[in-house]
């Protein structure tokens, strides 16, 4: 492996390709490190974290259904606007999460939080597939800059942590 000297990087290159990796699980971290605030006030309970290991498990029919559309379609067609589409999906659907985390549904008698359970499984679609979307698509920019979109996938666990450190505070 060849050295890479510092001046040879271009740093917001770098910078963005360390978001774009924060980008890849950083929904879901987030909602496993406030699992003990949600177990309070849902009434799922000390359930919900089995709900949410289910809801992520399933979330792999993201990935299933993006290999299916590069099959059918050119890569090229499909990488980009899969993309948008995740980060949009991943955008809107914490926002909605940050409003309506804590709205209660009753269904059958019994209470359930239904938004908050969809909301995490588009999440959990979002960052599933980005696992097969991501890393392909760091594959258009010059290897050296892997690294720097390996670094902010790390990070996306760190940071939510971080964040429930300092809300604890």
């Amino acid at each position: 492996m060849s050295k890479v000297s510092f001046k040879e990087r271009v740093i917001l290159v770098d910078i963005l390709a360390v978001i774009f990796g924060i980008s890849s699980w950083v929904e879901v971290n987030g909602v496993w490190v406030e699992t003990p605030i949600l177990v309070q006030r849902l009434p799922e309970e000390w359930n919900l974290a089995s709900f949410i290991v289910m809801i992520t498990q399933l979330a792999n029919i993201g990935p299933i259904v993006y290999s299916i559309l590069k099959f059918k379609f050119t890569l090229k067609s499909v990488e980009n606007p899969a993309i948008h589409v995740t980060l949009l999906i991943g955008a809107v659907s914490c926002l909605l999460l940050s409003l309506f985390w804590d709205r209660i549904s009753l269904i059958n008698g019994s209470q359930h939080s239904v938004t908050f359970l969809l909301l995490t499984a588009l999440l959990a679609v979002v960052d599933c597939t980005t696992s097969v979307l991501y890393l392909p698509f760091m594959a258009h920019f010059k290897s050296k800059y892997l690294m720097s979109y390996l670094i902010g996938q790390g990070l996306s666990g760190l940071i939510p942590s971080i964040v429930a450190i300092i809300q604890g505070m």
